[in-house]
């Protein structure tokens, strides 16, 4: 089970929750058990990076939980303690005993991400977002302390279709994160894909379940 609560990137005061069965949800096997706040392992990032609808990098509050007991993903975003006993972004983050060093940066269409102009540091992944949307594209490499794949140097491909005025636009989105070694975010260094063609008959690129 799985629960995702994060706060509105175009600036809405209310937390948005996708919850449900996390292979269903993302087409990833997690392989995450128990962390240490005991049968769930929770991540919380209080400054996530992620595009609003104008396509600008925001920095949002994020929490990932994952569960494997029955109704267990049911954390509330209307409690005032939702994000406080989530710790495990703390466990098992250094690598040899350093910070995790990540590229940090923003390319579009035309304009070259310079990786070796920002690094961002002391989070547990290197994050890299890729979206193909009407023959353009926009990539993101950042650093973050949650992710949503729940397994470890991996991205997840997905082929999605969006209906914006009824005009099937068929778009390719890919998430990677990654913490085997610095600046891991670079390149083709992850090795484990997961690929899944995803129908959505809405304008953006994620649903939102209560």
């Amino acid at each position: 089970m799985y629960v995702l609560i994060f706060s509105d990137a175009g600036g809405a005061a209310a937390l948005l929750v996708v919850r449900g069965c996390h292979t269903a949800l993302t087409a990833v096997v997690s392989n995450r058990s128990n962390g240490a706040g005991g049968n769930f392992f929770c991540e919380y990032d209080a400054t996530h990076q992620m595009s609003n609808s104008k396509g600008e990098l925001v920095s949002i509050r994020a929490l990932v939980e994952f569960c494997s007991t029955t109704n267990c993903n049911s954390r509330q975003s209307t409690s005032a303690n939702v994000f406080n006993d989530c710790n495990d972004q703390t466990t098992d983050y250094l690598l040899g005993n350093e910070v995790l060093n990540c590229y940090e940066c923003t390319a579009q269409q035309g304009k070259n991400c310079n990786e070796k102009d920002r690094k961002c540091s002391s989070k547990k992944y290197c994050t890299k977002q890729i979206v193909h949307l009407d023959g353009g594209f926009q990539l993101s490499k950042s650093c973050s302390n949650i992710n949503v794949l729940g397994i470890d140097n991996a991205c997840a491909n997905y082929d999605v279709v969006t209906n914006p005025g009824g005009v099937a636009v068929h778009n390719k989105y890919s998430q990677c994160y990654c913490r085997n070694k610095q600046l891991c975010n670079s390149g083709s260094s992850l090795g484990v894909v997961f690929t899944v063609s995803m129908l959505l008959l809405v304008h953006v690129m994620s649903t939102v379940v209560a």
